[in-house]
């Protein structure tokens, strides 16, 4: 009881894939860098992902940087959390977009197999979950 893929199915994941793609693809192709939406860069959690990854690294001297040292390095926001390596091994813009991309796919593809089991035909399944991961 395998489930197999046919051509057509591979070709519509494939082209929703792609169209994921198209926010990161267009202007690196464009401008030859990614862009950060403002709620992206202002964001709390990157700074707090970046200090975690340092830490997760075995530099617990580098909590200091929130509230002048009297922040305990175990009470980092997200310094338990798995994805928080990246930071560990990728600069800062890099472990950002990593993560982004890997969110976006796992959202693709939970929204997908939610869908899937549901009943909906296939297409509609994987255009809702295009639109979802976006």
């Amino acid at each position: 009881m395998g489930y197999k893929l046919n051509n057509n199915k591979l070709n519509i994941h494939l082209l929703c894939l792609f169209l994921i793609s198209i926010y990161y693809l267009f202007p690196l192709i464009t401008v030859g860098m990614l862009f950060a939406q403002v709620q992206d860069i202002l964001n709390c959690y990157v700074p707090h992902n970046y200090i975690a990854g340092k830490i997760l690294l075995g530099d617990f001297q580098s909590s200091n940087l929130f509230l002048n040292g009297q922040l305990p390095w175990q009470f980092v926001n997200g310094l338990f959390q798995p994805i928080n390596y990246f930071y560990s091994f990728f600069e800062i813009e890099k472990a950002f977009w990593t993560k982004d991309i890997i969110i976006r796919l796992v959202a693709y593809l939970s929204c997908f197999y939610f869908l899937k089991r549901t009943n909906n035909p296939f297409f509609l399944s994987a255009i809702i979950s295009c639109l979802f991961s976006s």
